[in-house]
């Protein structure tokens, strides 16, 4: 970590490194000490014998010859600070002798910097060396990582790192660089592989598994138009022209579900799935969205049941939200599919979304549950009308936030939630039978 030190008479900013100890380098004697984002360039070095090769990035006019393509990469990115994960054998190695005075002559030597890692021989060890990377990240810092010298599994749990301290310390990752020795031509040119694109990879899996898990879709449609708005902007040659509308239909479905919009519900996930079928989006998601081709089918899978406005489906819907933990969305859509049943029942399912006649019904129900509490066993809705009152409360519960003399645990209310799904269920397998 760099830490600026910044005068309180002179305001003079200078730096030293945690991980060498190095002292402040300034004259100065009122320093304050603070962090600042940097461009940083973090690589490692072994002690196997590089040969002199000519490294070519396909976006830079300049090829770079050396033995060791941290050079290159500094040469071509010029970052602020480089550190160098390094063994203590590695340390001590003529590689990092050589490699460091090549350094020197594009950067100043106060700004690399060695960072001792154990050889990674145990899982104490491996975190030990994730603890390290750690340490050369500060909040906001933004990354060039080249894994084209690393040892063992160094280069996988490092990309792991880098991927977990995105998340965490908030550090934008520039590049991942590979260069790729074994790929040379003839004449010892070394191509250059850009990496970046998969550690956005983690990404995408989060995203899609967030929206299949909690049905929050906001990561996954906005990484689908930062797709589009990125190759228009770069004026990439055939840019996608349906990711956009795919991530809205992506948002919409996430809206109305987590909200309990039951009926736009259906229609959005209706737009969803005739924008999944259409064989021009598929060919722009092949292209552009790769990571998304394996998951598209399981997102299919996940909402196509709520397709239909119709019983069946929002008790679907219900037992999702029970399985997903949306409780107060279950228990609320729960009451709501109760009147739904009894206008269907009285052939004014066509009127569901009229006010009056659901509080009309809502009155009769309420009616029929004060006669059963007061035992008038004559009711012929005696089982509706239980199950109406127990809902009742529960939502009446939940909807005050438990502000009530006697508030239903939450555990009561999760656990309840299982039987109250199938009483409605066996709602609708009466009909069936009947």
């Amino acid at each position: 970590m760099i830490l600026l030190e910044k005068c309180r008479d002179c305001g003079i900013v200078d730096s030293f490194s945690v991980l060498t100890a190095r002292a402040p380098r300034s004259s100065c004697k009122n320093l304050e000490v603070g962090t600042m984002p940097i461009n940083k360039l973090i690589t490692m070095l072994g002690t196997v014998g590089y040969d002199l090769a000519t490294y070519h990035l396909a976006e830079k006019a300049e090829d770079v010859e050396t033995r060791f393509f941290s050079v290159a990469v500094t040469q071509w990115f010029k970052p602020e600070a480089v550190y160098v994960l390094l063994t203590d054998q590695a340390r001590n190695h003529e590689n990092w002798r050589c490699c460091r005075e090549e350094l020197e002559q594009r950067l100043p030597a106060k700004s690399i910097h060695e960072v001792l890692i154990p050889a990674g021989k145990s899982e104490k060890e491996l975190w030990q060396i994730f603890e390290a990377i750690e340490g050369t990240m500060s909040p906001g810092d933004t990354i060039i990582f080249d894994v084209t010298h690393g040892f063992r599994s160094l280069p996988i749990l490092s990309l792991l790192a880098i991927a977990y301290l995105r998340q965490v310390k908030g550090v934008k990752v520039e590049r991942v660089v590979y260069g790729a020795y074994e790929a040379k031509d003839e004449q010892k040119v070394v191509p250059v592989f850009d990496l970046t694109p998969f550690v956005g990879l983690l990404d995408w899996l989060t995203a899609a598994k967030i929206f299949m898990s909690t049905g929050d879709g906001r990561e996954l449609a906005g990484l689908m138009e930062s797709v589009q708005n990125q190759a228009f902007r770069s004026s990439a040659p055939n840019p996608p022209k349906q990711l956009k509308s795919l991530a809205r239909w992506v948002h919409e479905v996430s809206q109305n579900l987590l909200l309990n919009r039951a009926s736009q519900l259906a229609h959005s996930v209706q737009e969803l799935q005739e924008q999944l079928s259409q064989p021009s989006l598929k060919n722009e998601v092949r292209k552009w969205l790769p990571p998304l081709v394996p998951l598209f089918s399981q997102i299919q899978q996940q909402y196509a049941p709520f397709a239909q406005d119709d019983l069946h489906t929002q008790l679907k819907v219900i037992e999702w939200y029970a399985t997903h933990g949306h409780l107060v969305q279950a228990y609320t859509l729960a009451r709501e599919w109760l009147v739904n049943y009894e206008l269907r029942r009285q052939g004014k399912w066509d009127a569901r979304a009229d006010r009056n006649t659901r509080e009309s019904v809502e009155r009769d129900l309420h009616q029929a549950a004060m006669s059963t509490r007061a035992g008038d066993s004559s009711h012929n809705a005696d089982r509706i009308a239980k199950l109406w009152d127990e809902l009742t409360d529960y939502r009446n519960d939940i909807a005050h936030c438990g502000f009530r003399e006697s508030p239903i645990p939450a555990a009561t209310l999760r656990d309840k939630l299982g039987r109250i799904i199938e009483q409605l269920k066996s709602l609708l397998d009466t009909e069936v039978t009947s």
